[in-house]
C-alpha cells in the first residue's frame, strides 16, 4: 500500500503576499498542509523547520531569510529542503535546493557540470 503524504509548506507569519498565493492555490484545488512560522531569526526558523519538517519553505524576496547567507545555512543544515523565494513585483520564483554528491573521479565533476 502506497501512502501519499500531503505536502507541508512553511510560510512566514507576516508574509501577506504568500498567504494570498496559498489561498489562491487552495481554491484551484491544491492540497497542502500550511505551517506558519513566527520566527524572528534564522535559529528560530531552523527550529521550526526541525519541528514541522516541511517539504518546501516559501519566502518573499523581502524577508530577511531570503538572503543568500541565510539560505545557505538552511540548505546545508537541511539538505532535502526546497526553498522557494518569490519576487513581489514580478512572476519570478527562485528555487534553491541543496544536494551533496561524492566525487570519485574528475569524470564525476564533468558530469555534474554538463548536467547543469
Amino acid at each position: 500500500m502506497i501512502s501519499t503524504k500531503t505536502p507541508c509548506v512553511l510560510v512566514m507569519k507576516g508574509d501577506v503576499l504568500l498567504k494570498r498565493a496559498f489561498v489562491s492555490l487552495m481554491i484551484l484545488g491544491g492540497e497542502f498542509e500550511v505551517v506558519v512560522s513566527e520566527a524572528i531569526d534564522v535559529l528560530e526558523l531552523a527550529d521550526d523547520i526541525s519541528k514541522t519538517k516541511p517539504d518546501v519553505v516559501f519566502f518573499s524576496v523581502s524577508i530577511p531569510w531570503a538572503r543568500i547567507d541565510c539560505l545557505s545555512q538552511l540548505l546545508i543544515r537541511y539538505p532535502g529542503l526546497k526553498v522557494i523565494v518569490v519576487s513581489e513585483d514580478s512572476n519570478w520564483l527562485h528555487i534553491f535546493k541543496h544536494e551533496d554528491q561524492l566525487l570519485t573521479s574528475l569524470d564525476d565533476l564533468l558530469l555534474i557540470i554538463n548536467s547543469a
